[in-house]
């Protein structure tokens, strides 16, 4: 009785076995490259360049500031000995401000240009998903990866397919 019973438990296991193993082999799924669609499409490489012109635009204008302080500096040590004690201080207090107002003015700088590029690639990035949760659902795949980083150092073509040109096609319509 127990030898019936033990084939009885390794029957039901070897079935369930092999359903979950006809199971796993219908699952599809996907891959792609974020950096390959990212690279190939023109909306991230405008949002690229507008955010590089705006950086050259702020750089241009701190230049200009770093400038001016200089020369006033320059013009400070100058007369700084024949300078009435008064006329030193004021004059030191307003180089004072604006190194201040420069160091703010950088920092404001960083902050929107940061603000500027994750306004810009959230967008994109939205796009991007939305173009994989389409072909995910019209491909009817389980799950679709992003290959990037070595996440998948190995894939069998035979068991997935890799979107990353229906991906850009798709974005690019």
């Amino acid at each position: 009785m127990r030898t019936s019973m033990k084939r009885l438990v390794l029957s039901a296991v070897l079935a369930v076995f092999c359903m979950l193993s006809a199971q796993a082999q219908t699952v599809r799924y996907a891959f792609f490259s974020s950096e390959r669609v990212w690279n190939a499409l023109p909306q991230a490489q405008q949002a690229r360049q507008k955010v590089e012109e705006l950086r050259r635009q702020y750089a241009d204008e701190a230049e200009r500031a770093a400038q001016e302080f200089n020369e006033k500096y320059e013009d400070f040590l100058e007369g700084q000995r024949s300078f009435a004690p008064a006329i030193y201080k004021k004059r030191q207090m307003e180089l004072q401000e604006m190194m201040d107002r420069n160091v703010a003015f950088r920092k404001e700088c960083e902050q929107q240009l940061a603000q500027q590029q994750d306004s810009l690639m959230q967008k994109i990035a939205a796009s991007i998903d939305a173009a994989v949760k389409a072909i995910g659902n019209e491909r009817q795949y389980a799950f679709v990866l992003n290959a990037d980083g070595n996440a998948l150092p190995y894939t069998d073509p035979a068991l997935c397919d890799d979107i990353t040109e229906l991906i850009i096609e798709k974005l690019k319509k």
